[in-house]
């Protein structure tokens, strides 16, 4: 029962890959032309589906990935031949579609994806399959979890666990993905700067100021690696127990929510995260040639033929979430809780608002009222 950990996205892998380093277990790739990269999922749920496209571009002499926006997004429907526009969201670069969305199970759809500069790219077609029922979902703390070299310390985790219903009689490739909620008063904290219209004001006598939430606030972490998991050395056939899906830093204190999703993927995917943790430790040589995995399944079907990095992928999800309280485990945080640093300007520094991708002031579903 292989179980791998891979990096979240390729966005972060190639955020490693673009840096020159002296390490050679950490190749120097040559990219001596602009690529577009593409990350996303078509997901057989609700709110789920999302893809993320960035062109790559040298500047001051280093590469750098900037989010395309007014692209033209569509799902299709392989067997249907239909059809669905997506929506550019808030964050540049960053596209979903309508939230009554819903792939079916059995179908296959992939992504067009036309940009103005006239790539049209596509992805190759992929199955939705049955989503796979998660059984239960449980932490293990333990106070000693690994061995952190920057920090030359152990690092209390915790680690969170879950049972699977594997389909017997075929293979199984999973994905597992995770999201946290926990209350904060801190919206805002500006670095060399004061807090004023809804931006940080750089000061050069300011060190930084922490600015409170102007109302209820949680703020939502996500996993920064993913887990794989193939069941074809068990064949299926019943509960997979204790599985890995991700490990949480124990910081902070007070309840915690997290929710693990857990993705039926195909193997041509979990090939592709794999081969990406393969590439996160070395190999190759100095102006090594693009690595093969990373362009994944897309392609730009259009004359300009761009290199397109990155995977699309259909998945179908279940999930489950958990919340516990921090302050009843016997063990030490790795940090204590950082206290906040206002501003001190009379009658009352501003506040900042509960807003964005990292923060939601919308009761979270699991967390004790």
């Amino acid at each position: 029962m292989p179980w791998y950990t891979a990096p979240l996205t390729v966005c972060s892998l190639l955020a490693l890959l673009l840096l020159s380093c002296t390490d050679p277990a950490v190749p120097e790739y040559d990219y001596t032309n602009d690529f577009l990269l593409v990350d996303g999922r078509i997901v057989s749920a609700p709110g789920r589906s999302e893809v993320k496209v960035s062109r790559s571009g040298i500047q001051f002499g280093n590469f750098r990935l900037s989010p395309i926006e007014g692209a033209r997004v569509v799902s299709v429907d392989e067997q249907a031949g239909t059809e669905v526009a997506w929506v550019a969201q808030q964050e540049a670069g960053v596209y979903r579609p309508p939230a009554d969305f819903l792939p079916l199970t059995g179908r296959s759809y992939f992504l067009r994806i036309s940009t103005d500069e006239g790539e049209v790219v596509e992805s190759t077609p992929e199955v939705i399959l049955p989503a796979v029922p998660l059984i239960d979902l449980r932490y293990r703390f333990e106070q000693e979890a690994y061995y952190d070299i920057e920090l030359e310390r152990f690092v209390p985790a915790f680690t969170l666990l879950v049972d699977l219903d594997d389909p017997p009689g075929e293979d199984n490739f999973y994905q597992f993905t995770y999201r946290t909620w926990e209350r904060t008063v801190i919206c805002k904290t500006c670095f060399g700067g004061v807090y004023r219209s809804g931006s940080c004001v750089q000061r050069t006598d300011v060190d930084y100021y922490d600015y409170a939430c102007d109302r209820v606030c949680w703020s939502i972490g996500r996993s920064t690696a993913i887990s794989i998991l193939s069941d074809v050395l068990t064949d299926g056939g019943g509960p997979l127990r204790g599985v890995p899906a991700g490990q949480l830093v124990f910081t902070g204190s007070g309840g915690i929510l997290a929710e693990v999703e857990v993705s039926a993927i195909s193997p041509a995917a979990l090939e592709y995260l794999r081969q990406l943790r393969q590439l996160t430790e070395g190999g190759g040589g100095l102006n090594a040639p693009l690595p093969a995995p990373l362009y994944g399944n897309l392609r730009d079907r259009s004359p300009i033929q761009t290199n397109v990095l990155g995977y699309v992928a259909a998945a179908a999800v279940s999930s489950q979430r958990l919340y516990w309280g921090r302050d009843t485990v016997p063990g030490t945080p790795l940090r204590a809780p950082r206290v906040p640093r206002y501003e001190p300007l009379v009658p009352s520094p501003p506040s900042a608002p509960c807003s964005g991708p990292n923060f939601t002031s919308e009761q979270p579903e699991g967390w004790p009222n």
